[in-house]
């Protein structure tokens, strides 16, 4: 879309017709999900109780409807799991997701998965070069992500962040900075050539 000398949107007729059926179809497809009464269509939703929708309804103007809580246990219906999520906790419930959803009041793992999957990852990935780039990379994101973006590697910053964080750590713990025999706090976790090879590994070095 763009703007002419005058000041009007220029946008295109195809654009107006994709939109205009996209949002068509979305009307549709949540019509037939209800079922049709003899004045009304009707059908059960489930909403967060933090939604608050008893105290939305009754703000709007129904003309004339009224509406009447629900019981909270529907026999043969199963409550869907919902997780407040926010920028931090969204790629890491993906995560979860990929295995398997939490069922209703079950424990969520994501909740451990924040520290143990970039902390595993930084276990095989240590390595101080390394993970310093990752580091400086996720640091960038972080600052240059826009609200509201789609960008799906702008939405795992934070991921990537603890990656490349806990990628340093060990490789502090690892005393490796690139597989280079830097020696950076004393021998590192490589033995080098002049170096006693390791009591029962001869056979190893010598090849």
């Amino acid at each position: 879309m763009t703007a002419n000398t005058r000041g009007e949107a220029d946008v295109s007729v195809i654009k107006i017709y994709k939109l205009f059926i996209l949002k068509e179809r979305a009307i549709y497809q949540h019509l037939n999900m209800l079922q049709n009464g003899e004045t009304v269509a009707y059908g059960l939703v489930w909403v967060p109780k933090y939604f608050d929708i008893e105290k939305k309804l009754r703000e709007q103007d129904l003309n004339g409807l009224s509406f009447e809580k629900g019981p909270d246990e529907i026999k043969g219906l199963e409550k869907p799991t919902y997780f407040r999520l926010n920028e931090f906790t969204w790629v890491f419930q993906e995560i979860v997701n990929t295995y398997g959803v939490p069922a209703y009041k079950e424990i969520n793992p994501t909740v451990f998965t924040c520290v143990s999957f970039p902390f595993l990852f930084g276990v095989m990935f240590g390595d101080i070069f390394h993970g310093s780039w990752l580091t400086l990379f996720a640091m960038h994101m972080c600052y240059s992500h826009k609200a509201g973006s789609q960008d799906l590697v702008g939405k795992a910053r934070y991921l990537l962040l603890l990656m490349g964080l806990f990628a340093v750590f060990c490789g502090f713990i690892y005393n490796d900075f690139s597989s280079l025999d830097t020696q950076l706090f004393g021998p590192g976790c490589y033995p080098r050539a002049d170096e006693e090879p390791i009591p029962g590994t001869d056979d190893v070095w010598a090849h």
